[in-house]
């Protein structure tokens, strides 16, 4: 007995479907794959080059750095995550980023450029063009480079410079304000020593970036947790970055989190930082009314539930 057209016309189908299925789930197989190969080839590169590299040529690159070094200075270390040459210079300054940030760079007098792997022609072009090249030299493997910082890039004030002489207290409803006065391992507690509540410049993982940032969490009672300093030179713009960093990002605690600007006492920035939001969010703020001046400048933060909100800010009065 024959089986109905539509019985087989449905056999068909269905094996074109499984096909089309199977198809699908290979595709998909091939591109993870894929994706997974792109580092692993970047990671085994690395790694014969890195076998090509001796200690004794960062060690070399080091002590050429360690010569000349200054306190205003940083080192950019390439790759990022090679610990080869840090092992070497305990106690100097390093910019972590992934890429040159002038916002970060700006700060500094000089840029010292320490790269392995073969990479030292690549991670010289990437330095901004705004630095000077003043002297590049190669020991084995490992180029080191220094760059000068023009006068004019560096801020005019920058917040993270001053946090030792800020102001910080704490403002709950209904309650006298409680001034922080603690200071103990290069920040501000309120009351007692608190590992996690408290106000210094820290580095924080904020999206996937160590960033050097002023460490900020809201405080309990739904307080102000207020941040002052006195005798800022005000001029036409004040520019920074505000975030969680990423251990705020992974908790499930936590409400939105209140972020104000005030100069004067008056209030010319708010902004609500949502709990799971990775942005570590630029602002600027129109400060030319008070050009000229040296006024009081307060960063204010406040969260319903504060658990677990590591926020971070940089604020900076750029130079003309």
């Amino acid at each position: 007995m024959n089986a109905p057209d539509s019985a087989r016309q449905a056999a068909p189908t269905s094996r074109r479907r499984r096909a089309q299925s199977v198809e699908v789930w290979v595709g998909a197989g091939l591109a993870v794959l894929l994706l997974l190969l792109v580092p692993l080839s970047i990671y085994l590169q690395d790694s014969v080059r890195s076998a090509l590299t001796p200690a004794a040529d960062w060690q070399a690159a080091a002590a050429a750095v360690r010569a000349e070094y200054q306190p205003d200075d940083v080192i950019r270390v390439i790759p990022i995550w090679s610990d080869d040459v840090r092992v070497f210079l305990d106690g100097a300054q390093f910019d972590l980023s992934p890429e040159p940030r002038t916002d970060t760079l700006d700060r500094y007098k000089r840029i010292w450029l320490v790269a392995g792997l073969g990479r030292g022609e690549e991670a010289v072009k990437a330095i901004p063009e705004r630095y000077t090249l003043v002297e590049q030299q190669s020991f084995g493997n490992v180029v080191v480079a220094r760059f000068d910082v023009p006068p004019t890039a560096k801020p005019k004030y920058d917040f993270l410079e001053h946090v030792a002489d800020a102001e910080v207290s704490r403002l709950a409803p209904s309650k006298p304000a409680e001034p922080c006065t603690l200071w103990r391992k290069d920040a501000w507690h309120c009351g007692r020593f608190d590992k996690h509540l408290n106000v210094g410049v820290r580095v924080r993982d904020m999206n996937n970036e160590a960033r050097t940032c002023i460490y900020a969490p809201p405080v309990p009672e739904y307080a102000w947790l207020e941040i002052e300093f006195d005798d800022v030179p005000i001029d036409a713009t004040l520019i920074g970055r505000v975030g969680m960093d990423n251990k705020a990002l992974r908790s499930t605690r936590g409400s939105v989190t209140e972020f104000e600007l005030l100069v004067d006492g008056a209030p010319l920035m708010h902004l609500n930082l949502l709990p799971r939001d990775p942005e570590f969010k630029e602002f600027s703020v129109d400060t030319s009314t008070l050009a000229g001046k040296a006024g009081k400048v307060t960063f204010r933060v406040r969260a319903k539930d504060f658990f677990d909100r590591f926020l971070c800010f940089t604020a900076q009065v750029p130079s003309p």
